[in-house]
């Protein structure tokens, strides 16, 4: 099977179609031979450069996670947003202990709340008095944030039938009064 036609086309479409998405820069870094289709290779060699826990990496990863923010009309896919990043500097940090990081994680993603939420973040904020911040059990809290705010929203926005006036119609024997002056 090695040696059929289609596993060295395969091959070579596989390491194509991976190489058409990296940079100039990461081209020169993993393809130092054009000639050369081994995906497997060179898949192993960005994910180990890119996994790697160097400095770098670790910098990249912070800046990614302390540049997100939320958008006010989404916010079940901005918890998303910050839980890749955080599991990415988790990955690639050298020096942070996994408790330190969540802990940075949660003041990060809570000062980049909405005002809406300032609520659900003096309350987070207030909460920090123990040693045993986790990222996932905050996540789980603005979940349910979100879905408390979302069933107030629905209760105002529903209209309310206990107080509603009808205007009365006119009847159509009012119409047909003639004119008390006769004319």
């Amino acid at each position: 099977m090695v040696n059929s036609v289609d596993y060295k086309s395969g091959r070579k479409q596989v390491t194509n179609f991976i190489r058409m998405h990296l940079s100039h820069s990461n081209l020169k870094r993993f393809v130092p031979d054009i000639t050369n289709y081994d995906p497997k290779k060179l898949w192993d060699d960005i994910v180990a450069y890119f996994a790697a826990k160097t400095i770098e990496n670790s910098v990249n990863a912070l800046d990614r996670l302390f540049d997100t923010q939320f958008n006010k009309g989404d916010m079940k896919s901005n918890m998303n947003s910050f839980r890749s990043p955080f599991q990415r500097v988790f990955e690639v940090s050298l020096k942070f202990d996994k408790k330190s990081l969540e802990a940075a994680a949660v003041v990060f993603a809570l000062k980049r709340l909405p005002p809406s939420y300032g609520v659900f973040q003096q309350l987070q904020f207030a909460n920090f008095k123990d040693d045993n911040i986790e990222f996932d059990s905050f996540l789980k809290e603005l979940e349910t944030e979100i879905r408390r705010q979302g069933e107030a929203v629905n209760l105002i926005t529903k209209p309310s039938k206990a107080l509603a006036v009808t205007q009365p119609t006119p009847s159509t024997s009012s119409s047909s009064k003639t004119n008390p002056s006769g004319r």
